[in-house]
């Protein structure tokens, strides 16, 4: 079985490498591609899919916006599974706020300095409270690009998933302040987990991964 990983919009994937799985499952990280002006959702994956080997049973794993992605694939490649961590699985789970940013847009107000500059709200939100963690979020988002934050931004508030799709899987935290926990229905639910929950509680993500996988 290959797993291939998708990671969340600004992030990369260090974020997965405290997750431990079975030494015989091959990971493969699938690296974000510049998406092409104003590209609709649909195009994008289809590129992003090319990366992927159907010659061998493969399951889908996406965290956050990666998760998106990852339902997105799943629609014309067929994997095995596909779980969706700390992300949504149709559009009626994201949070009423995020109807505002659609309307008023004022992501495209977002520059390369605003990004790069953290307060305690971001890492409240993002659930980082260690310094490890605060340090690995400044690295990750300092390697983000700007155009590509604000084209996926852009595609998250106009999602239009209204139903989850088959072989379909969630993990997702009680304290996620992006995703709320209360917008999710069917969800393996960690204690406590934030949005970030699969590096600071890796080890119970990695042990629903391998609980799912196993089914």
């Amino acid at each position: 079985m290959v797993l291939y990983f998708f990671s969340g919009l600004g992030a990369d994937k260090r974020v997965f490498k405290k997750l431990r799985l079975p030494e015989h499952i091959e990971i493969r990280h699938v690296e974000w591609i510049p998406p092409e002006p104003d590209e609709p959702l649909e195009n994008y994956v289809r590129r992003l899919a090319a990366l992927i080997n159907t010659d061998k049973p493969f399951c889908l794993i996406g965290l956050s916006f990666g998760g998106i992605i990852a339902a997105e694939i799943s629609k014309f490649l067929s994997p095995a599974k596909t779980i969706l961590i700390s992300s949504v699985s149709t559009k009626r789970e994201l949070p009423f706020y995020f109807t505002f940013l659609k309307y008023m847009k004022l992501h495209l107000l977002l520059s390369e300095e605003r990004l790069n500059k953290k307060n305690k709200l971001f890492y409240w939100m993002m659930g980082a409270s260690s310094l490890r963690e605060k340090a690995l979020l400044n690295q990750i988002v300092k390697a983000t690009d700007i155009t590509f934050f604000k084209w996926a931004i852009n595609r998250i508030l106009n999602w239009e998933q209204k139903h989850p799709l088959k072989n379909t899987f969630q993990i997702h935290g009680t304290k996620d302040f992006i995703f709320p926990a209360r917008n999710i229905k069917q969800a393996h639910k960690i204690t406590h987990g934030g949005h970030l929950m699969v590096y600071k509680q890796a080890d119970e993500v990695s042990a629903l991964l391998i609980e799912l996988l196993a089914q």
